[in-house]
């Protein structure tokens, strides 16, 4: 078995299987730093390999993936500090990824780090002006900073992306007393809810 060490010696790479034969071979990939094993198997070239260990985007973005879970887990745990750790982590890893800054921003609010959150949620709208649930998320943590007037900006930046919202805003507990406002009530009325 030859081992292969990356010039930065972060990655070893070595091949298991019946030698030659392209079609039964495994290629194994460790990421020292990480202390992970990765494989890929059938039908992957030592170009595409090399490839794939040389470009941090395409190996990252599965370890992104992976700690973006690990947050959901850690937030459902209630231990939001940790969860953000693990999102600021897959960011670093990923920076365009909204959803991570998104649910970053949401764990800030929930353990009460307005300001962090606000400064989570606005990155994650910078990269996908789309991601609804950032806005929502944003009004939340403006209503709760006390800005009723971003407030209502966020609420109508969410009826412009979807007026089924209107269930979400009237089921979430959150939004009670936001709903019972005027300035909701003429947000709907102008959306034709």
């Amino acid at each position: 078995m030859d081992l292969n060490f990356s010039k930065d010696g972060k990655w070893v790479v070595w091949e298991d299987g019946n030698g030659m034969d392209y079609v039964d071979r495994q290629i194994h990939v460790y990421d020292v730093e990480a202390n992970r094993d990765y494989k890929l198997t059938k039908g992957h070239s030592d170009n595409c390999f090399y490839d794939w260990v040389s470009n941090p985007q395409s190996n990252q973005l599965e370890d992104a993936s992976s700690l973006i879970q690990d947050g959901k887990t850690l937030y459902l745990r209630h231990q939001y500090k940790d969860a953000v750790l693990k999102y600021q982590k897959a960011v670093d890893l990923d920076p365009k990824n909204d959803t991570a800054y998104g649910l970053m921003g949401y764990s800030y609010f929930r353990d009460g780090d307005l300001n962090n959150s606000v400064i989570a949620l606005k990155k994650s709208i910078g990269i996908n002006s789309n991601n609804i649930m950032s806005h929502y998320n944003l009004a939340l943590v403006y209503w709760a900073k006390q800005q009723k007037n971003s407030t209502i900006e966020e609420i109508q930046k969410v009826y412009l992306l979807d007026k089924t919202y209107k269930n979400k805003f009237h089921g979430d507990p959150q939004f009670k007393e936001i709903i019972n406002t005027p300035e909701y009530k003429e947000i709907e009325k102008k959306a034709g809810i």
